[in-house]
């Protein structure tokens, strides 16, 4: 029987809720030197590539990969998400379209959820407090957090309604937009900034 919350909400094992596990690839399966170049080219996702919880396709660097039927099998696509496995900080972001078709690396893992629940909905409670404490509580408190897939697969997570989800979804997307406005803003002073002091102090 599954838990529930304080407010009366199921709270559902991770591993109950997942369809498919993805994980990354091993340094084996890079640069091999018995594969063709070009038909081995494909993009890589590491752990920098994660931020705000997406993943920014602009950061997804091309590299020789052993291509086999699995590592084919184990692209990812969009709606999966990627658990950080390792860093000093443990995330989750979300694969959109931009995303689609590259492979990971062994310090993340892709979960690809079933109908009950939105990917949205698992990347913010991952990256939320209480997801946070969950994921650092398998860590074993080091400055280099680690945790094993299977522990992770363990943890329970709250499942609203559909309904409610989507109000999540909405609110999320809303305040991932302004976080990155924000972000490009202070980009752009920065760069004001130092051309401005450039000019001024110039000798």
């Amino acid at each position: 029987m599954n838990k529930k919350t304080t407010n009366g909400m199921e709270l559902h094992q991770i591993k109950s809720l997942v369809k498919k596990k993805i994980t990354g690839l091993s340094s084996y399966n890079l640069n091999p030197k018995d594969c063709d170049a070009e038909a081995c080219i494909m993009r890589l996702v590491n752990i920098s590539d994660l931020s705000e919880g997406v993943v920014d396709h602009t950061t997804i660097k091309e590299m020789s990969v052993r291509a086999t039927k699995k590592t084919e099998e184990n692209r990812i696509r969009t709606g999966d998400v990627l658990v950080t496995l390792r860093g000093t900080a443990l995330r989750a972001a979300l694969v959109d379209e931009k995303s689609s078709g590259a492979v990971i690396s062994s310090n993340i893992v892709a979960l690809r959820f079933t109908e009950d629940i939105l990917p949205d909905v698992v990347v913010a409670w991952f990256n939320s407090l209480r997801g946070q404490q969950a994921l650092n509580a398998l860590s074993g408190g080091s400055t280099i957090q680690g945790m094993k897939i299977s522990e992770m697969m363990e943890i329970r997570i709250p499942v609203p309604p559909l309904e409610i989800q989507r109000d999540i979804v909405e609110f999320y997307a809303t305040v991932q937009e302004r976080r990155l406005l924000l972000k490009r803003e202070e980009k752009l002073l920065n760069s004001v900034e130092r051309i401005y002091l450039q000019n001024k102090m110039e000798i």
